[in-house]
């Protein structure tokens, strides 16, 4: 009795696992086996080839690259406009002229966490404050911009924590000539402070080719005021003297805590003067090497 038991339920297991099988796909009324079955898809990541990517070929780190052909489709009025629309970027621009330091999300935008450099040379300073001296690059001369995001590469110095963004500039091929002038004006209230602020700014830049020889020229200009970005204040629950004469010309308003403050005064306009004079050689040894001074 027990090994008839056995044989019935060796069919019975044969029959539950027959009509099952893995991996076909169900065929529809009126189709063909060969509608039925899709063809495989492939998907390929692109890699950039080591001569187009020098900065971040052999980095260990994720690394965004923007090519001058990209810059063309994007409004670059100044150099720092370049990285703009890279992911992460934080750059505070607060008036034509003024010194902004980048920084990488996750870093502090006031602390020298993000190095930049434009052809080996450090345009970021070693101090808190980590501004880039943006000027001496101009927008027309930027070949490419990669920016290598944490501090996974050994081949820079320190205050790499955020990363790297690494300008490439080129020479001309044929000649060209950029020159435009603008005016700025701003009418500046808040709190008490009213200031009437403006600016100008002078631009300037050649490049011509002769045979294997190149040259650039830049000359910019640039004057401005830039409206205070800070205020004095003094919270209400501070108290004040106990006797003495009143006085006038505050305002007030609450913190983001929602404590009553009193706003004392602005820290004052940003008078900027910068000029910017810069000459490059370069010299094509062959279609592979150039010389380049500047």
């Amino acid at each position: 009795m027990s090994r008839l038991k056995l044989v019935f339920a060796a069919i019975l297991i044969l029959f539950c696992h027959y009509p099952v099988l893995a991996g076909e796909p169900e065929q529809k009324a009126g189709q063909t086996e060969k509608d039925a079955i899709m063809d495989d898809i492939v998907v390929t990541g692109k890699k950039e080839d080591a001569a187009e990517a020098p900065a971040g070929a052999k980095v260990p780190a994720v690394v965004n690259s923007t090519t001058k052909s990209e810059l063309k489709k994007i409004t670059v009025l100044t150099t720092d406009d370049a990285l703009r629309y890279n992911p992460g970027m934080y750059l505070r621009k607060l008036y034509p002229g003024g010194s902004i330091p980048l920084s990488i999300r996750g870093t502090y935008p006031f602390s020298p966490q993000t190095l930049v450099q434009a052809d080996g040379i450090r345009l970021s300073d070693y101090t808190s404050s980590g501004n880039t001296r943006w000027s001496q690059i101009a927008p027309e001369e930027i070949e490419r911009v990669d920016v290598i995001y944490g501090p996974y590469s050994a081949m820079y110095s320190g205050h790499t924590l955020g990363g790297v963004a690494l300008i490439t500039t080129s020479l001309p091929e044929k000649m060209q000539v950029i020159a435009n002038a603008s005016y700025m004006y701003q009418n500046f209230k808040a709190y008490e402070s009213d200031y009437d602020l403006d600016g100008y700014q002078n631009h300037f830049s050649f490049g011509d080719k002769f045979g294997n020889f190149r040259v650039f020229g830049l000359f910019e200009r640039i004057e401005n005021e830039g409206q205070p970005i800070s205020f004095n204040t003094l919270l209400a629950d501070n108290g004040g003297a106990a006797a003495g004469n009143a006085v006038a010309g505050y305002d007030s308003d609450h913190d983001f805590q929602n404590r009553k403050r009193f706003i004392i005064g602005d820290q004052g306009t940003r008078d900027i003067t910068d000029t910017t004079c810069k000459l490059k050689f370069g010299y094509d040894l062959d279609s592979n090497t150039q010389l380049n001074f500047q």
